[in-house]
């Protein structure tokens, strides 16, 4: 609500001290400054709800807000929306009757039984990954930094990698993110998921995702009728949902024992991070 004020005179006259005002007068002003500014609490009280987070009606209405949070990421990935063989100890699930306990980002990972991870189990360094297949900083760090991370660090049960899809770039990244869950039930989403960041078919029609995926070995029948499975969309949306809820706002974003690292950042940045994490743990 606004409130008119009258204009004051061109030449005001100065104020006076508080000596030469009537007591009355003074306590009259006290009054009404106090009721306004009562009034103006309440006012701004109301104005101001407590947030409450909206359910997304459907994927694809998730998808297009995320991709419009996510339109304007820098050249190196680490701002959006003002703003990643052979490894040992390899899992492609988790154990269906572990207790649902908080993980390394404090929260529960109601997918756990049939999370993607890679790795020793009981390492001491766990990086989770929210990564989007069409997302051009996450090819980068998957080409680029996430081999010598494997090497270093994984293949001597130091660390363990834990894949969550974050399909921000829409329609496409969510059909790629859904085809590495089918490479999965044949225990080979580590080997898609390194196809698809490594050639990208343009167009991420099921035929050229068949033909991936018999290219890596896989059977392609049982391959082309997991891509229509429905269940692995609702795997992928409900990763979807677990970024969101940790505010993760681009692409790439890793946790490091709970640490974050956001972009497709050089190798010195993850060493430095991994090995404090080492050193703690």
């Amino acid at each position: 609500m606004s409130v008119d004020h009258p204009e004051p005179p061109s030449n005001p006259a100065p104020r006076p001290a508080l000596g030469g005002v009537p007591p009355l007068l003074v306590v009259a002003i006290a009054l009404v400054a106090g009721l306004v500014g009562f009034t103006i609490g309440s006012l701004n009280a109301e104005a101001d709800p407590s947030p409450v987070a909206a359910d997304a009606e459907d994927t694809a209405g998730q998808l297009d807000g995320s991709q419009d949070a996510a339109a304007g990421a820098g050249a190196d990935g680490t701002e959006v929306d003002e703003v990643d063989e052979g490894a040992q100890g390899a899992q492609e699930a988790g154990n269906p009757s572990a207790p649902a306990t908080p993980d390394e980002s404090g929260l529960v990972d109601a997918e756990a039984a049939t999370r993607p991870t890679l790795g020793a189990p009981d390492a001491p360094v766990v990086m989770e990954i929210y990564s989007d297949f069409a997302c051009p900083f996450c090819v980068r760090h998957d080409l680029e930094v996430e081999p010598e991370l494997i090497e270093r660090y994984v293949e001597p049960g130091l660390m363990r990698l834990v894949w969550f899809d974050t399909p921000f770039q829409g329609q496409r990244a969510l059909q790629l993110a859904v085809a590495a869950r089918a490479g999965q039930r044949q225990d080979a989403f580590w080997e898609v998921k390194e196809a698809i960041f490594a050639e990208g078919p343009a167009g991420s029609s099921a035929e050229e995702l068949v033909a991936l995926a018999e290219s890596r070995g896989l059977d392609g029948e049982r391959f082309a009728h997991d891509l229509e499975d429905p269940e692995l969309v609702r795997l992928v949306q409900s990763d979807l949902e677990r970024s969101q809820q940790l505010q993760v706002q681009g692409t790439p974003t890793f946790l490091v024992n709970g640490e974050r690292i956001v972009g497709a950042q050089p190798l010195p940045a993850f060493l430095a991070v991994i090995d404090v994490a080492l050193e703690e743990a």
